[in-house]
């Protein structure tokens, strides 16, 4: 059985996604969907999942079960026959209004347990995220209900995380691309040129400033904050959907309201001449149901054909939006 872990209200969208990549008996709980398994191997990466859990195994509680105690039981018992030799990831992760996130508190608790047990073995124990979209081996638990663990001993994260806020970012969005940036692994550059548009109030563009980049924010509306007068930040007042630069550049970055058919051929029509090398596109879902928009996105009238990576993601600090993220 694999589980993935979803924001709250976005279980049927992830649903709907995992069964058409080819997972079967999808059964959604609050923040979770369980499968009972792949029929292929082509699923690359879930949109609307935080985390892919694999071959999980429930630990059933009762009243008196301590979570801690039965968990590091079952760890013990799972690596018996093993050779650990090498750094393993531990996450635990329990509910919030915003899915499933880290509890550092248990984790620790967990690790003090098994250190009376396993110490050589704790040594090895690494606590930060694991890579993003990469599979990871070690211990992975997931507290869903006060009667029920979920654990396993390899699991897939695909990103999402909360990020460190800076308080001179113009705008809350400044977070969704920092996050964007950690999930893709690679952001602009010193001395790269970078194209914002629907910029205002700048915080996609103070992101990009700060890694020394030099940025063409276009927007008739005004820059904030750490935007404002920046040196590396030309404000262009003009209209998103008609502005183009006078030669390509390394990056583009949308956060635009707007109906986001009308902002996929926007970033279509950058690529298809050529505009731009990286691109990160917000996409607002308003009422279009968003899996139907991830699938123009991954289809031949979306970025498929256009591009050599596409990653999209539900980031944590996405809302009715998701975020791709695209090489051309």
């Amino acid at each position: 059985m694999d589980l993935f872990t979803v924001k709250p209200g976005y279980e049927s969208t992830a649903v709907s996604e995992c069964s058409e990549a080819g997972y079967f008996n999808c059964v959604s709980g609050k923040g979770f969907i369980r499968t009972d398994g792949l029929l292929n191997q082509s699923f690359s990466g879930a949109c609307f999942s935080s985390w892919r859990i694999e071959n999980c195994q429930s630990i059933p509680l009762n009243s008196c079960g301590n979570r801690v105690k039965r968990t590091a039981d079952w760890f013990c018992d799972a690596i018996r026959l093993s050779k650990i030799v090498n750094p393993w990831s531990i996450s635990w992760l329990r509910f919030s209004e915003n899915g499933f996130v880290p509890d550092s508190s248990n984790v620790t608790k967990l690790l003090e347990l098994l250190k009376k047990r396993i110490s050589r073995i704790v040594k090895l124990a690494d606590v930060s995220y694991p890579a993003a979209n990469r599979g990871s081996d070690g211990l992975f638990i997931v507290d869903c209900s006060p009667d029920e663990l979920f654990v396993s001993r390899s699991a897939v994260f695909y990103g999402p995380r909360r990020m460190k806020d800076d308080s001179a970012a113009p705008s809350r969005s400044y977070l969704k691309v920092e996050e964007a940036f950690s999930v893709m692994r690679y952001q602009p550059g010193e001395g790269e040129v970078v194209v914002d548009l629907g910029a205002a109030p700048g915080g996609w563009s103070y992101a990009a400033a700060k890694r020394g980049a030099k940025v063409f924010a276009i927007d008739n509306g005004p820059m904030k904050n750490g935007a404002a007068g920046n040196s590396l930040i030309t404000h262009i007042r003009a209209d998103a959907f008609r502005w183009l630069p006078q030669r390509p550049v390394d990056w583009l970055l949308c956060d635009m309201v707007e109906e986001p058919f009308r902002v996929i051929n926007l970033v279509r029509m950058w690529i298809r001449k050529k505009m731009c090398t990286n691109v990160v596109v917000n996409l607002k879902c308003g009422h279009a149901e968003p899996y139907d928009i991830l699938k123009i996105v991954r289809s031949p009238d979306g970025f498929a054909p256009l591009v050599r990576e596409c990653i999209c993601r539900h980031l944590y600090h996405d809302r009715d939006e998701f975020t791709v993220m695209l090489r051309v």
